[in-house]
């Protein structure tokens, strides 16, 4: 995928395509300080010319029309809780504007102008082997920070068993019956903190009840699910979007997520927007960013 950020501009009805080759890393700084400034910057980018609009890790639609910010990518991208931060304040420095996460990455965006879905599908189709066909899916990791995912699975007779697991950036679905399976047959914790693996937050997480064949589902990026349910017609599985909560719940106080607060999430940000306190320079960044924070606490 690379690091090529794709912007659509949209004014007076007219949509303007384009592209950074390199700007997904900085997208998150770009985008953050309002239409004043973002808008100028998209204007100088080169206009796309024939790039596929998938191959993108970051992107935003600026549609000044409507006053709407979509956006995804940058170094908030994998980071749930950070990523609802960044959004709360960008929500001030976009004042008057709508600014939201393209849960899907580039296909919201698509979905947002009304782009047809073939050409991104096909681009970004996975290619799967026999050999990870067969693969245990709830492999456990052996050594810890290697992970990016929970698993949760309730057996039929109640026992919860949770599999801190590492899924590649393009990933195969995995079955269902298969994971239920894995569960079945390879004992696991039932209670985890997974800041006891990695100081990250988890990417996504899937949870599987077998006796109501029920299951929830979040992900930071929800453009390929990672389960396939055509084997299983009689599970029903909800999408949570990046709402992590939902598998806390179904866990009880069994799974701890890492938890961070305010302050930690703020300072967090400045060193992303690089608006640190000791720093000299970027006086506006600052300023801009301290004006953001305060609209954030009065509003709460």
């Amino acid at each position: 995928m690379g690091s090529r950020a794709n912007y659509f501009l949209v004014r007076d009805g007219t949509r303007s395509t384009l592209t950074s080759p390199r700007g997904a890393a900085g997208l998150a700084f770009d985008m953050f300080w309002g239409p004043e400034r973002a808008i100028p910057f998209v204007e100088r980018l080169a206009k796309a010319r024939g790039e596929n609009l998938l191959d993108a890790a970051g992107g935003a639609v600026v549609d000044i029309d409507n006053h709407v910010l979509l956006l995804f990518g940058g170094g908030v991208q994998s980071d749930v809780p950070l990523r609802r931060m960044y959004l709360e304040l960008a929500q001030a420095t976009w004042f008057g504007w709508e600014v939201r996460w393209s849960m899907t990455g580039q296909l919201g965006l698509a979905d947002y102008l009304g782009l047809p879905h073939n050409p991104f599908l096909a681009a970004d189709a996975v290619q799967v082997d026999s050999e990870e066909k067969r693969a245990d899916p709830l492999k456990r990791r052996k050594r810890r920070g290697a992970v990016n995912t929970m698993v949760s699975v309730r057996l039929r007779h109640g026992e919860l068993r949770l599999y801190p697991i590492w899924l590649p950036s393009k990933q195969a679905p995995m079955p269902i019956a298969g994971l239920v399976a894995a569960a079945t047959d390879r004992p696991a914790p039932g209670r985890i903190d997974w800041t006891d693996w990695t100081r990250r937050f988890p990417a996504g997480g899937l949870h599987l009840d077998a006796g109501m064949q029920h299951g929830v589902w979040w992900a930071a990026d929800t453009h390929r699910p990672i389960f396939d349910r055509s084997g299983s017609p009689e599970w029903t599985i909800e999408t949570f979007d990046d709402r992590f909560e939902a598998q806390l719940v179904e866990t009880g106080d069994c799974l701890r997520f890492p938890e961070r607060s305010q302050a930690d999430l703020v300072a967090q940000l400045r060193g992303i927007l690089g608006v640190r306190r000791l720093d000299p320079l970027h006086g506006q960044e600052k300023r801009t960013f301290a004006a953001a924070l305060e609209a954030l606490r009065q509003a709460q």
